[in-house]
């Protein structure tokens, strides 16, 4: 199970799944008795999505955003193609739908926007198209580097 994705997420297969269940205290407690183990993985997604938060961002965050993304392997770059590449859907599912979320985004809001989910129809992707995107999101919030919590 991940900790790190704004709501647990559990990968199984190189895929994020997210649990409807909102008490993580019970899936923390199903995972101990069955042996899950529990880490914490950078949000990658989390990091692209921040310009479509209802946020300010300064220069210094930014700058640690970039540093995060690259530390995973992705450059400014692709984050820049990344996100011209959702912002429609993105711009519609948090402001339009009149969510105005200031605090995260991530690969699970980018999915539900990507089904429409908020962002309306005339962003929806087809079901062949979404199933494309799908399977590049996963890719990429794979890169989400794992982050040592022992201390």
């Amino acid at each position: 199970m991940l900790r790190t994705f704004g709501r647990p997420a559990i990968c199984i297969n190189n895929e994020f799944i997210f649990p409807s269940n909102d008490d993580n205290g019970a899936l923390l407690s199903f995972c101990d008795k069955n042996a899950v183990p529990v880490i914490d993985r950078v949000d990658v997604w989390s990091y692209i999505l921040e310009c479509f938060l209802d946020t300010e961002l300064t220069e210094k965050s930014k700058h640690y955003s970039y540093m995060m993304l690259n530390s995973c392997g992705i450059s400014e770059q692709d984050c820049y193609s990344l996100r011209k590449e959702v912002a429609e859907r993105m711009i519609a599912y948090n402001f339009t739908s009149y969510l105005w979320e200031w605090c995260y985004l991530g690969l699970f809001d980018l999915l539900c926007a990507s089904a429409g989910i908020l962002s309306g129809e005339a962003h929806r992707l087809s079901d062949s198209d979404f199933e494309r995107f799908y399977f590049k999101t996963m890719d990429i919030a794979l890169k989400g580097i794992i982050m040592d919590t022992s201390s």
